[in-house]
Parts: structure tokens; sequence; C-alpha cells
């Protein structure tokens, strides 16, 4: 691995007598595993026999990482009593920098947002209610001159 980080996806890729795929760090640690969906119909996307899709990863954040410069190893499987013309296998992850922060740290903050809010509320209610003072007064002036008698 040129650079190391948190993994935050994988998924392999195998062809017709695949069973699977396991990504290992160098240490032996599991980082991901993923096994094939074979098709059961005819229908394109669910041709029987064939490999129509992967499971994949997705660790919780910040839980499975690699580490700079690591060697990994791709173990990819086949059925040997199955006929198929060769094998292969390859291995995507998705790697960090840093992990995601998670979902609790972004409420904490927004949670904490609303109670700065609302040590200022009054001072926003103050504004507000002295502004709707001020138009008040400057209406009732304007409409006493309205009513007043008109010099001649």
């Amino acid at each position: 691995m040129p650079n190391g980080g948190a993994v935050i996806y994988g998924v392999a890729h195998q062809h017709s007598g695949g069973v699977g795929s396991t990504l290992y760090g160098e240490d032996g640690r599991v980082i991901c595993s993923s096994l094939p969906v074979y098709g059961e119909g005819k229908e394109p996307g669910n041709e029987a026999g064939y490999i129509v899709g992967m499971s994949s990863c997705y660790p919780q954040p910040g839980t499975v990482r690699v580490f700079e410069r690591e060697t990994l190893i791709l173990e990819s499987k086949y059925n040997s009593t199955q006929k198929h013309t060769g094998v292969m296998g390859i291995f995507y992850i998705l790697v960090a920098d840093s992990p995601p922060k998670p979902l609790l740290s972004l409420q904490t903050s927004v949670h904490q947002e609303l109670i700065m809010l609302g040590k200022y509320s009054w001072a926003l209610v103050f504004i507000g209610v002295a502004v709707a003072f001020i138009l008040g007064v400057l209406l009732l002036r304007r409409n006493e001159r309205a009513c007043s008698y008109q010099s001649i």
C-alpha cells in the first residue's frame, strides 16, 4: 500500500467457479472477505451458473486499517470440481486518510450549537421586541398626523 488509512469499503471480483475471496494484512489479519452470488435464471443479470454479484464490506469507521507500505495478501478461492477455463481474483478497497467522523460527533456538535443559540436567544427576542416597539410608535405618529386638522 503506498498510503495507509482506514478501510471504508471493500469488494472482490471473481469469475465462474469462484467461491470467495479474502484480503489479508501483512500480519494475517482479515481486512475484508467477499462471497459470490450466483444467478439462478435465464434473464440478463441473473444467468444461472454465472457470478452476478459479490458481497461487500463496510467496516465501522476507523476499525479496519491498512498501513503505509504494507503488503496485502489476496486469497481468491475457486471450486476445482467446476469446469472453468482459468481463474483470477481482484479486490477493490477504498481507504480514507483519516476515519470519517461518527454521526454521534455530528449530533453532539449540532446539540452544542443549539445550546449556544439558547443562551443568546434572549438577545434576539429583545432586539425583535425593540424593533416592533419602534415601528409601532412610528405608525401611531403617522396615523395621528393623518387624522389631525390641516392648517390653512
